[in-house]
């Protein structure tokens, strides 16, 4: 009896023993270390966050102004070129032959101008008073021979008929006589007004006939109007190319990073604001440089164009962010949050954890504007996803 007596208190004393073990020991468990930082009221830069699409800043479509079969391509698909480098030409032999009949029929309207500018040359007058002498010799001996006629016709020696066809013919010289003076006039005198007025139409006429076959010839040969890369070529050596029609397209080598703005979000930016273009572990300053007026029919979101100065793939999606200026509040670690289904934090209230549930306002970058915090608070930062509410904590420095 007395040896299970004294093994009754034996057992007894290793388990108050133990109990006392573990009693320490669970009093030394729920102090946490941890580490806080002071809630202050501080300014932010304000941030919204979308997805775009990357792009060309500008994209242009060029075409001939007339049609024609694609002869030499000079440039390939991808190929970076500058401003006056050839792409494409069309086969120009019509044009050629165009231009060069053009070319004779400006030449023959110059002619005729500058001859009525200038008057008859020395030669054409000297021309025109010989025929004026030709004629009136020819009149003053038709008019000797018609008084003999008439003489005779008189006396009775020859019939009227006779009479009457000398002095037709004398009619015939004098018309003849008083038109040879007529021109000579006109060459002394020049062209008429009226007909310089004409002559000078039918130069400017000709001239734009000339001009605008030029320009066809030289428009066959498609420069480059901006330093950039070629993105498309749409017709092949041969290939018939409608006047009008794209041929080559090509991009400058700006890039600009297109996003749709959100009704709520549209009075907030503004053109000339920063923006942060993020594509992979890359972090690219950016400006807003365009924002469409009117909606997206489809979307209802507004078209906004991001630029930036370094080079992306085209068609790459990349997050944005635009920085709408700067906001007051509370503003936390976004690591020092915890949530369960709502939003909380930890506060370090001397030596005990208080768990105080938050709302968040607004993220930009690591860190979130909440209520639900007064300035001075101590806020953990370090070690609260161990703690619960009414845990002892020890604040490390």
């Amino acid at each position: 009896m007395k040896r299970y007596f004294v093994l009754a208190m034996a057992v007894l004393i290793v388990v108050s023993t133990t109990a006392c073990f573990n009693k320490g020991n669970a009093a030394q468990e729920r102090i946490k270390p941890v580490k806080t930082v002071e809630v202050k009221e501080q300014e932010s830069p304000a941030i919204i966050s979308y997805s775009g699409i990357v792009g060309p800043s500008e994209l242009k479509k060029l075409a001939f102004k007339s049609n024609g079969r694609a002869g030499k391509i000079h440039a390939k698909e991808g190929q970076y070129v500058k401003k006056g480098d050839m792409l494409m030409e069309l086969e120009s032999q019509d044009l050629q032959y165009a231009l060069a009949a053009s070319k004779g029929q400006l030449g023959a309207a110059q002619s005729a101008y500058e001859k009525a500018l200038n008057g008859a040359s020395p030669e054409e007058l000297r021309n025109a008073e010989l025929n004026v002498k030709k004629a009136q010799d020819a009149y003053d001996y038709v008019i000797s021979n018609c008084k003999k006629v008439e003489a005779l016709y008189n006396s009775g020696a020859i019939p009227k008929n006779e009479l009457d066809k000398v002095k037709l013919e004398a009619d015939i010289k004098e018309s003849e006589y008083n038109q040879a003076r007529e021109l000579l006039n006109q060459v002394k005198n020049g062209a008429r007004s009226e007909d310089k007025k004409a002559l000078l139409n039918q130069l400017e006429q000709a001239k734009a006939d000339y001009d605008y076959k030029a320009g066809l010839l030289k428009d066959a040969v498609m420069v480059s109007d901006i330093e950039g890369y070629v993105v498309d070529i749409l017709y092949e050596k041969g290939e018939l190319v409608p006047a009008g029609y794209p041929a080559v397209v090509i991009r400058n080598k700006g890039i600009v990073v297109n996003v749709g703005l959100a009704e709520k979000d549209y009075s907030r930016v503004i053109i000339g604001k920063e923006a942060n273009v993020i594509s992979g572990d890359r972090i690219i300053e950016g400006t807003v440089t365009n924002i469409s007026q009117v909606p997206d029919a489809q979307t209802r979101t507004y078209d906004t164009e991001i630029t930036i100065e370094d080079s992306l793939n085209l068609g790459a999606v990349a997050k944005v962010e635009i920085i709408t200026g700067n906001e007051s509040g509370i503003w936390i670690p976004l690591t020092s949050m915890l949530s369960d289904g709502t939003d909380y934090v930890y506060l370090a209230k001397g030596s005990i954890a208080e768990k105080r549930e938050v709302v968040i306002e607004g993220i930009t970058g690591n860190t979130a504007k909440v209520k639900g915090l007064k300035p001075g608070e101590q806020l953990v930062v370090e070690g609260m996803k161990r703690l619960r509410a009414g845990d002892g904590i020890s604040v490390l420095k």
